[in-house]
């Protein structure tokens, strides 16, 4: 993967993260499952798959050591990276993080330089007002 494959999968998971925290905020982590990409999660797309573990009930150990084997095995560092990140996002997920916090976790991935890419595919209100705080 190069680094503007990266950049877009990246601010795709991002939105996807967002929307799928504020839903599980509103209506509970069960209401995800109408959500989930299923040929994403047939390709055992980190995101997709810890969610799907997250509805199932799964120990939080359990998912937070499979999602890490998954990523361990990868050796690609961009793909690895976008993994980790997907990874952290379903964690903070699982928390009930307020969105800022999870954007800040999940922008902590991010160099300066990526973090301006990102900014332009993030277009929406909510990333607006992330970007402008800082």
């Amino acid at each position: 993967m190069d680094s503007k494959k990266f950049i877009e999968q990246s601010a795709y998971i991002i939105k996807r993260a967002c929307q799928f925290n504020m839903k599980s905020r509103k209506q509970g982590i069960a209401e995800l499952g109408g959500d989930i990409d299923a040929d994403a999660l047939k390709n055992l797309c980190v995101f997709e798959f810890g969610i799907r573990l997250l509805i199932d009930g799964f120990p939080l150990w359990q998912i937070e050591k499979t999602l890490s084997c998954m990523i361990y095995r990868e050796p690609d560092l961009y793909v690895r990276r976008l993994k980790t990140i997907q990874k952290e996002a379903v964690m903070r997920i699982n928390e009930g993080a307020a969105s800022f916090n999870l954007l800040n976790i999940i922008f902590s991935f991010f160099n300066d330089e990526e973090k301006k890419a990102l900014r332009s595919l993030l277009a929406e209100k909510t990333f607006k007002e992330y970007f402008d705080f800082y």
